[in-house]
């Protein structure tokens, strides 16, 4: 079987975590797998060091310009058997270069983590909707893992993002709120399932420590919050992180700065952080391979994050964390974990930020937040579980 899988990245780490995620369990769950991904997705090193192959023609991510184009191409290239054509009179055969056609493959796995939204304008739901109204009309299954959704108040993205549930097989909204979201939307309840994010799990069920002595406390910047976030932001972003770096040396603990992602801001929000502090007791991370960053997170006494998959890394480890965010996801991430008072809003003063700090650093309260989160994750596991095996049923495996 040859699965499209939809939405994937390499450049965000959160975005990479949630590719191999999915790789490595259907790979463990199915013998005779194929995965294919867009070309546009990383370059040609990194998808075949995971065994992936190409679609070709390329397609693009949703919500960039000419996407109906080059998926009508997809389509052409398939109805006009130009395939066929290239391999008996040029000679060439695709799947030499590890190439296959849209036809030929067999059903849709969508792990965009959160593109369907007002948040981000109408077209990238509305592209979705197309690529999934052609998988639906070929009769081919389409299953939209764990990943935020909503809101959807815009009429253009509403109506689109119903096509979508109305093309679907399965959808696994991640929190609370994007289940609402979609459910005011979805008139048939069997297809829309409430599953925390698939990266709890992976690489493996992790070997927990409650060991709360770590020496080191991570921070990781996103470029977003200057764009997406509160206008109020824009202003106090880096000094708050500044301010909070600054009190984590007053405390005797090292700095770890990590980017999670080389595509934006992150980058240089964290090398002005590094510049403006100018201290021996700080380090710029820009590790590319995603388990290490996890793991480096999970040796960590805590962290002040803001990129949303850095948070589910901490949680995956029973480390805690404290967070400034820019959408209903991250809210509903702590909500899951019983964190919520660890949130830093648009309009939370720094003295009240430092306060989490020095109440997470303190050792036996760092050591109480760790056991509330395994408990979580306890319970979450077998939902994850249930999750993949209804993934495989509707695949028809």
């Amino acid at each position: 079987m040859i699965i499209e899988i939809h939405g994937a990245g390499f450049q965000n780490k959160g975005a990479e975590m949630m590719l191999r995620t999915t790789v490595d369990e259907l790979r463990n769950r199915i013998s005779d797998l194929t995965l294919a991904v867009d070309t546009y997705y990383g370059v040609y090193e990194e998808r075949s060091k995971l065994g992936l192959w190409q679609l070709f023609p390329s397609r693009s991510h949703v919500g960039t310009p000419d996407y109906s184009k080059r998926l009508f191409q997809q389509k052409l290239f398939t109805n006009l058997k130009i395939e066929k054509f290239i391999n008996r009179f040029v000679g060439i055969n695709i799947k030499r270069y590890g190439c296959v056609s849209l036809s030929e493959t067999g059903a849709l796995i969508d792990i965009a983590g959160f593109a369907y939204s007002d948040q981000w304008g109408t077209q990238p739901t509305k592209d979705f909707a197309e690529l999934t109204t052609y998988y639906k009309a070929s009769k081919k299954p389409i299953i939209l893992l764990p990943q935020a959704f909503g809101p959807f108040h815009k009429q253009e993205t509403k109506s689109a993002f119903k096509r979508i549930i109305d093309n679907a097989n399965l959808i696994f909204p991640r929190d609370r709120i994007s289940y609402q979201y979609v459910k005011e939307l979805c008139s048939d309840s069997t297809k829309v399932l409430k599953v925390p994010d698939i990266t709890l799990f992976y690489p493996h069920i992790p070997n927990i420590s409650v060991s709360s002595s770590s020496d080191y406390v991570c921070i990781i910047p996103n470029g977003r919050m200057l764009d997406q976030g509160y206008e109020s932001w824009s202003e106090k972003y880096e000094p708050y992180l500044i301010k909070i770096a600054q009190e984590i040396i007053q405390l005797g603990l090292k700095v770890y700065v990590i980017v999670h992602d080389s595509s934006g801001l992150d980058l240089p929000i964290a090398t002005s952080i590094i510049n403006k502090l100018n201290s021996d007791n700080v380090i710029l991370i820009t590790e590319s391979n995603p388990i290490t960053i996890k793991d480096m997170i999970g040796s960590s006494r805590m962290i002040i994050g803001s990129r949303y998959h850095s948070l589910v890394a901490s949680f995956s480890k029973a480390v805690p964390a404290i967070a400034l965010g820019w959408s209903h996801k991250y809210e509903m991430l702590f909500e899951d974990f019983g964190c919520e008072q660890m949130i830093v809003s648009h309009d939370t003063k720094i003295d009240s930020v430092l306060e989490l700090v020095h109440k997470l650093t303190d050792k036996d309260t760092n050591l109480h937040f760790r056991k509330q989160i395994i408990e979580k994750l306890q319970t979450m596991y077998c939902a994850n579980q249930q999750m993949w095996d209804l993934v495989i049923k509707t695949l028809n495996i």
